[in-house]
């Protein structure tokens, strides 16, 4: 396991609560995406990455294009709530902070849907599609079959 994960209940159990601190959605499955997310993007921390913050940082594998969209366009309501219950000012986190800390990883990933007006709709084929739209994007190399996948071999097994 990488990405300072220790087992795989970590991050379900890290998911479930930063989205109940954070929201999990007006459909109630933020964390369903987030968890997808994970799957397609590290195998749920049995993938390493073998190109270090160059195609993101951290079990979400947030890129810093990402990373600065959180630290600019968060809320203040929100920097509060991770303040209150995490102790963690989001202005004083590094990109770099991101790589072994699945907390902190799973935090931005939230706060990054978070920013997407779309609502995110409960249904594996839907959450890979506002992955790829919005997460991995026309740039990146995953696909929605590649979310699909994962998504049921991790998070519904």
């Amino acid at each position: 396991m990488y990405y300072g994960i220790t087992d795989i209940q970590q991050i379900f159990d890290t998911v479930e609560e930063v989205c109940t601190v954070l929201g999990n959605g007006g459909n109630s499955c933020a964390n369903k995406l987030i968890l997808g997310t994970i799957a397609a993007e590290t195998r749920f921390g049995t993938y390493k990455d073998p190109t270090p913050f160059k195609a993101g940082s951290g079990l979400c594998q947030m890129d810093y294009v990402g990373y600065k969209e959180v630290i600019n366009r968060t809320r203040e309501h929100n920097e509060q709530l991770l303040n209150e219950n995490f102790g963690i000012d989001i202005l004083k986190v590094e990109f770099n902070d991101l790589e072994y800390n699945p907390l902190l990883s799973i935090i931005f990933c939230r706060l990054f849907y978070k920013l997407i007006p779309e609502e995110i709709k409960d249904d594996v084929s839907n959450l890979a599609y506002y992955w790829k739209r919005y997460y991995n994007t026309k740039a990146g190399k995953g696909t929605k079959e590649h979310f699909i996948g994962n998504y049921n071999h991790f998070v519904r097994s």
